[in-house]
């Protein structure tokens, strides 16, 4: 229907909208779509990068990532080709994306609305716990990143 109105392309989600976050993602009808239609479709739904996108592909045309990317550009690199991104790396690109998003937003709100972002930047260091709720309860910019940089110089063994 959506293919002979004039769609030239389709994303699929693989979860239902009474599933809502909950539950797994079920490709299974998005293949069985694309075994009908002869545009592409895109599949979604749990991806947690890029690899194991591709291993999901199957016969479609490609794959979406969702809430895998919070915090986590490196979701799109392919693992085999590129190493993981190093602890300066981390904190590197969390003050870079921090100041691209400050261009838009005014201080308090930045910082405010930043913060769904901060769990996956440090995630996996030690005391992430701690310097976590240091940085969520931050309501200056000058204190964010003070502690980032902080965090930056302690290096990968953090502690408080």
């Amino acid at each position: 229907m959506l293919e002979s109105a004039g769609a030239s392309m389709i994303t699929i989600h693989g979860r239902t909208y009474n599933q809502a976050f909950k539950g797994l993602s079920n490709w299974d009808p998005i293949y069985e779509l694309k075994r009908n239609l002869t545009i592409p479709v895109i599949g979604n739904g749990d991806i947690k990068d890029y690899n194991h996108g591709i291993s999901k592909l199957g016969n479609l045309d490609g794959f979406m990532i969702g809430r895998a990317a919070i915090g986590n550009p490196w979701c799109f690199l392919n693992r085999i080709k590129f190493r993981d991104p190093t602890h300066n790396e981390r904190i590197d690109i969390a003050l870079e994306h921090y100041y691209l998003f400050r261009h838009f937003k005014e201080e308090l709100i930045a910082l405010r609305e930043f913060r769904k972002y901060l769990g996956n930047y440090v995630a996996g260091f030690k005391n992430a716990k701690e310097w976590r709720n240091r940085l969520m309860h931050c309501e200056d910019e000058k204190t964010f990143v003070d502690y980032m940089l902080k965090i930056k110089h302690i290096g990968p063994s953090l502690t408080l």
